[in-house]
């Protein structure tokens, strides 16, 4: 079964050209993020180890994100539960840091 994500040329797609989305500003999730999160066994933030093969189980370029972070919306393709979770947790610092 071939889990890897295909975003960047689908996000291409979906936003080439839409006026809408001309100067927003894309939210990156860091490995900051990753070790902040609050973990699913109530620690704070997800190991490098458990991150690197999460990253390579969905075809994403870890050392990519850890260099320059990763669109929240690749993260949310993937549809699975630590992705989402993380991709919220940044979301929510974002709106956090803007107030």
């Amino acid at each position: 079964m071939d889990h890897k994500v295909s975003f960047g040329e689908s996000f291409k797609a979906r936003h080439s050209g839409n006026s809408e989305c001309r100067g927003v500003k894309t939210l990156i999730v860091t490995l900051g993020h990753l070790r902040r999160v609050p973990g699913f066994s109530g620690r704070l933030g997800f190991c490098s180890h458990g991150g690197r093969e999460w990253f390579a189980y969905y075809g994403l370029d870890w050392s990519a994100f850890v260099r320059e972070g990763i669109d929240v919306e690749a993260l949310e393709a993937t549809g699975d539960a630590l992705g989402l979770h993380l991709a919220a947790f940044a979301r929510a610092e974002a709106l956090v840091g803007q107030q």
